[in-house]
């Protein structure tokens, strides 16, 4: 974490001209690192974007369990954010800054080795054509975001470089070794010797404390699900989301997954936000009537989130809020068939939203319009962004029925249990 700090007061000195901290004496220091970065990257450089200012924020915390966890997550953070910048300087001007700001350039920058102080019901269906259904549905937008979530993505790893050993680590190893052998058999013989029943613990379950009139403790061990090789089902296409090409809020909010969808359905890629309080899509397939009536579609999108399922228990009641004032907006007789969590291809925890729309043609008919929405963190604290799936189903869908079928019965339920996040977070 201090290697963290230092980087990024090297990365501001470099960027600005000036340190993000000057006080005249070390009491001084320490008051302005507890208040935070007061003056930001982008009063010096006004082609900077805001984006700027929260990686440095986020590096300069005070609480190290604040800052980033790699370096590579602060390069990767930093890198989205300068590009974010309509105006890139050239490297031989000089930047543009504020009238009142001084630069100062500082001929060496050191840094300290000494460790950083830290501080202690159902509406009556609308008359509409069966056109404008399929129009409005295949126009639905990911959930709003708002402003204070809409952060960047830094969620990559990278794995540390292997460091030579010498002979000293190589004597602990060979020793640690021994004793991890030791005790294996030694519980081995415990085992065969004294055979009892064993209790299968859970990921999150209750310890009862040793001392009496304590409160039991909970222990909490996130473990993500185990990569699955899929074979490619017959007549169909694969997909993997990229960085490449992607602009706007999917670049600094990427989430990367695999899929395959039949090759009879129709693809419209990925589509960026364009307007505020929106969130665009990585993916967007459908298929259709031969009349060009909507079947099913499913959208890809990301929503902000703390990394698992318990930490984003907080957020999913206004995901849903922000579901149905959306929706309402699309679906004639718009209506919350069922909320809560579930599991996604039996191992990913999700919050799921089911919902259902109907209206009436020009001729008469009913037509109905069933959706899911799932909501999927990554199971790894502290990743910024899960999975937003969306599934919709019209009467026209083969072998869809209810809400109960969409993702489970017709195309939708074969393209679905392909769905593969990555394991690079």
């Amino acid at each position: 974490a201090s290697d963290i700090y230092s980087l990024a007061v090297v990365a501001y000195e470099m960027l600005t001209g000036r340190t993000p901290f000057d006080g005249n004496s070390a009491k001084e220091l320490r008051r302005q690192q507890r208040s935070g970065l007061e003056t930001r990257p982008t009063t010096i450089r006004r082609e900077l974007s805001p984006e700027v200012d929260h990686v440095f924020e986020k590096a300069l915390a005070v609480d190290p369990r604040a800052r980033f966890v790699t370096a590579r997550d602060f390069g990767d953070a930093f890198y989205s954010a300068a590009t974010v910048s309509l105006l890139v300087p050239s490297m031989e001007t000089e930047p543009e800054v504020a009238e009142d700001v001084e630069i100062v350039h500082y001929p060496e920058c050191r840094v300290s080795d000494q460790p950083v102080p830290v501080s202690p019901g159902e509406k009556e269906p609308e008359e509409m054509s069966e056109k404008l259904v399929a129009e409005k549905i295949a126009v639905i937008p990911a959930t709003a975001a708002t402003d204070s979530e809409d952060e960047p993505a830094w969620t990559r790893r990278s794995p540390d470089l292997i460091a030579e050993p010498n002979s000293g680590w190589l004597k602990v190893a060979g020793i640690a070794v021994v004793g991890i052998l030791a005790s294996g058999i030694v519980g081995w013989y415990y085992m065969v010797s004294e055979p009892a029943e064993l209790a299968y613990q859970t990921t999150n379950n209750a310890v009862q404390n040793t001392n009496v009139g304590e409160p039991p403790t909970s222990v909490n061990t996130i473990v993500p699900p185990l990569r699955r090789n899929i074979p490619q089902p017959p007549d169909t296409e694969f997909f993997e989301s990229s960085r490449q090409n992607l602009k706007g809020d999917l670049i600094r909010n990427f989430v990367g997954f695999m899929i395959y969808y039949p090759k009879d359905w129709k693809v419209n890629g990925s589509q960026e936000s364009r307007s505020a309080g929106t969130r665009g899509k990585f993916l967007d397939i459908s298929k259709a009537t031969s009349e060009g009536q909507l079947k099913e579609q499913m959208l890809v999108s990301y929503y902000p989130s703390k990394g698992t399922i318990e930490d984003d228990s907080e957020k999913f009641p206004q995901m849903l809020k922000e579901t149905n004032e959306t929706l309402k907006k699309l679906l004639p007789g718009y209506q919350v068939v069922s909320e809560g969590r579930t599991n996604v291809n039996k191992d990913w925890p999700a919050y799921e939203i089911k919902f259902q729309g109907s209206g009436t043609s020009e001729t008469g008919e009913r037509l109905v319009v069933w959706g899911r929405r799932l909501f999927i963190p990554a199971a790894r604290p502290g990743v910024r962004n899960g999975f937003e799936i969306t599934m919709l189903a019209t009467s026209y869908a083969d072998g869809v029925h209810s809400v109960d079928d969409v993702g489970v019965r017709g195309e939708l339920a074969d393209i679905l249990r392909t769905f593969e996040p990555s394991q690079n977070f």
